[in-house]
């Protein structure tokens, strides 16, 4: 009987085990611009576990809709292109930075002022979730 709880113990661990591991940095949104309401977010994303991360989603507080976006030149032009899933391996970091990868707000709440917080969710492929949180900054 001990062992059986040993074992069940053990394995209600597990999902905590593999669990996304991120450390966010820097993270912060564009104010947004009157007139628009979409908005972009940015940050510094580093897997310190021993596995690739996968985040399959994202979302936000402040918009109706949140994906993960990034700028790719195709036949000549510079496009902006959803990504369904993002890849981060053990020990690399994405940067979320303008012009390239970014956190895509699409119905950004217009009220939104410079220092104010922003809740952000991810959704990894593993099913665990990662809250932060990101600045508003002027533009």
């Amino acid at each position: 009987m001990r062992a059986w709880i040993v074992l069940m113990a053990g394995l209600l661990a597990l999902p905590s085990a593999f669990a996304a591991e991120l450390t966010i940095n820097n993270a912060w949104l564009k104010q947004p611009i009157p007139g628009s309401d979409n908005g972009a977010a940015y940050a510094s994303l580093h897997n310190d576990s021993e596995q690739t991360v996968v985040i399959t989603g994202v979302s936000s507080n402040a918009a109706e809709r949140t994906e993960i976006h990034e700028h790719q030149m195709q036949q000549g032009m510079m496009k902006m292109v959803h990504l369904p899933e993002l890849r981060i391996a053990p020990g690399e970091t994405a940067s979320f930075n303008p012009g390239g990868l970014h956190f895509m707000l699409f119905k950004l709440n217009p009220q939104l002022r410079v220092g104010e917080q922003v809740n952000f969710t991810l959704r990894f492929e593993d099913g665990s979730e990662q809250q932060f949180q990101a600045r508003v900054k002027a533009i």
